[in-house]
């Protein structure tokens, strides 16, 4: 597993996954505030869901994390989300 850094346009979250294993599980990492060790939590995402694409599964878990957390009150979005999140993503790096 590889955990990768997603830097945002107005945060950085981090994730965790196998992009070479179709079936492995893509998992949201935060840092635990008090042990500074990184605490996983399950999506309903896998590798083969994000074409095993660093960039793509950035894509889906933003979209995971729902509207609430991507847009602004009153703010819509097009026909096409996944671009429209695309144009939020400053960069995906290995952590």
């Amino acid at each position: 597993m590889t955990i990768y850094k997603v830097k945002l346009t107005f945060d950085t979250f981090l994730f965790e996954a196998d992009l070479s294993q179709a079936s492995a599980p893509i998992r949201y990492a935060e840092r635990d505030q008090e042990t500074g060790e990184l605490v996983y939590q399950a999506t309903p995402y896998q590798t083969a869901d994000a074409g095993h694409d660093a960039t793509t599964a950035a894509v889906l878990m933003v979209r995971w994390m729902g509207t609430d957390y991507y847009l602004e009150p009153g703010e819509e979005v097009g026909d096409d989300l996944d671009e429209y999140i695309r144009q939020m993503i400053v960069s995906v790096d290995r952590a």
